[in-house]
């Protein structure tokens, strides 16, 4: 466009001492304003893309906040402290919230489930501490 000025410029200048033509006035004038109409459109593409630009980047960061919160939902975390004795599924296969994933337990305490004869149940009471021996361990009391 600077470039189309000094030319018309230049023109205008050599049209006032009666050199050149008119006809090519009217084309270094056709050039200067074909260049700043360029430039004109140019300078919007450039004002249009720079928003662009902005609305994809904050677009991304919230696409990558929203990958952090389901990122989150993968990552299997248990309630309580203890540690894994068993574990019920294989790495890959489908879970659900109401399905276990992991039998895990604390070492210094156990839960049992016990069968016990009917007529010696009606002498258990709730709350009552009881001595177990088991065959795995022979000559141990818990």
């Amino acid at each position: 466009m600077d470039n189309d000025a000094l030319l018309l410029q230049r023109q205008k200048n050599l049209w006032a001492e009666q050199i050149g033509t008119r006809n090519e006035l009217d084309q270094r004038e056709l050039a200067y304003k074909s260049s700043a109409n360029a430039y004109q459109a140019a300078k919007l593409r450039y004002a249009e893309l720079q928003k662009q630009i902005s609305f994809q980047a904050k677009q991304s960061q919230k696409s990558l906040q929203i990958s952090k919160v389901i990122a989150g939902d993968y990552i299997i975390k248990s309630e309580y402290n203890g540690k894994i004795y068993s574990l019920l599924r294989e790495k890959g296969e489908m879970v659900s919230v109401q399905s276990p994933v992991a039998i895990i337990g604390d070492a210094a305490s156990f839960y049992l489930e016990l069968q016990v004869d009917e007529y010696d149940i009606a002498r258990i009471l709730p709350g009552q501490k009881i001595l177990l021996s088991l065959d795995s361990y022979k000559g141990q009391v818990f």
